[in-house]
């Protein structure tokens, strides 16, 4: 399990290296604090109460700094800006009826946020984060839980990373992209209504060194829409326990679906490790050096567009190991190590050398 590091710190000292040149960037930096006021100038001596006070005012491609542990409330971004709760601190951020805990607006922004906890207050919560036109978006060391969505991007050009956070106990998917690209580092999403990640709208993902694990609606869905390719890399990390499929790569009359898997583990949830859906539409997934268990079905291909491109795989434990039907495709490679399975085959594999 991933976790986001507290580590323990000398918080003033962290603060004093901050404020050394804050006097000379007073505009660039804005404070906020559990005894500020937000009628105040949002300085160090006298600091705003809340983040969506500090960011109204600051400076674009300013900073707004936490200096101790309170909640501070949801906010809207309209402009670049870093927002920074040092390690040490928790920065809570309580999401009512119909919010979002961070809007994120303003074309081209590009946005920072570090040290957040979001955490749904109400069944009707909306959502942890939600970015619609912005530039970028970088959440670092940020727990999301306990809304309807997590990270919601909608914005073909939008660029977002998450890292080191975690997100979880959300109604619906955890982190949902309709375009741009997602790239998601070290981080834990578990315990979803939905997805864990779902990719669409040729939506180009990255997934790192990650858990996606016990999600209701399967772990990592990508989904061709609008006429377009969306694509996901995944790479050492952990897929499992979760419902209807692990993996899910799925075409559609609007859009053809891309995945490659390396390094991983996809097993356990009742349902698929991998799957590739080709009836209607382009799927093709490409699986290396990944083990495949202790689910319904190890690796499954279906459609006459659908095509597995498998090697240096380990599929055991499962009710039935690849199963292939209506047309699709899997070829493997001699190198992949498919036995102790209930039924090893259902359907026909080809067999492609390597090279």
């Amino acid at each position: 399990m991933i976790r986001i590091a507290k580590p323990a710190v000398h918080f003033l000292s962290g603060i004093a290296c901050i404020l050394a040149s804050a006097q000379l960037h007073a505009a660039q930096r804005h404070f906020v604090a559990s005894y500020g006021v937000d009628g105040n100038g949002c300085t160090l001596a006298a600091p705003c109460r809340t983040i969506n006070a500090a960011v109204s005012t600051v400076d674009v491609g300013g900073e707004v700094l936490i200096l101790d542990s309170a909640g501070y409330g949801p906010f809207f971004v309209d402009r670049s800006v870093s927002i920074i709760a040092p390690a040490g601190v928790y920065a809570g951020v309580s999401v009512g009826s119909l919010q979002y805990g961070a809007q994120i607006g303003g074309l081209d922004a590009r946005v920072r946020l570090v040290g957040l906890t979001i955490n749904g207050v109400s069944p009707n919560a909306t959502g942890g984060v939600n970015t619609s036109g912005a530039a970028s978006l970088d959440i670092e060391r940020t727990a999301i839980r306990g809304t309807l969505s997590g990270i919601s991007i909608n914005g073909s050009y939008t660029r977002v990373a998450v890292t080191d956070s975690s997100i979880s106990e959300i109604a619906n998917s955890g982190i949902i992209a309709y375009g741009g690209s997602l790239t998601i580092t070290r981080t834990n999403v578990s315990n979803n209504g939905g997805v864990g990640v779902f990719l669409q709208g040729g939506a180009q993902g990255i997934v790192r060194d990650s858990t996606l694990i016990n999600n209701s609606n399967g772990g990592l869905s990508v989904y061709g829409t609008a006429a377009q390719t969306t694509r996901a890399f995944v790479e050492s990390s952990v897929i499992s326990m979760n419902a209807f499929a692990n993996v899910s790569v799925q075409g559609t009359v609007n859009g053809s679906a891309e995945a490659e898997v390396t390094r991983s583990q996809l097993d356990g949830g009742g349902g698929r490790g991998a799957s590739t859906l080709g009836s209607v539409g382009p799927a093709t997934l490409v699986l290396t050096d990944c083990a495949l268990a202790n689910n319904l079905t190890g690796i499954y291909a279906t459609g006459a567009s659908a095509t597995v491109v498998a090697s240096r795989n380990t599929v055991t434990r499962n009710s039935t190991g690849i199963e292939v039907s209506n047309g699709g495709q899997v070829f493997t490679t001699s190198d992949n190590v498919v036995l102790r399975n209930a039924f090893d085959l259902i359907g026909a594999v080809q067999t492609s050398p390597k090279l």
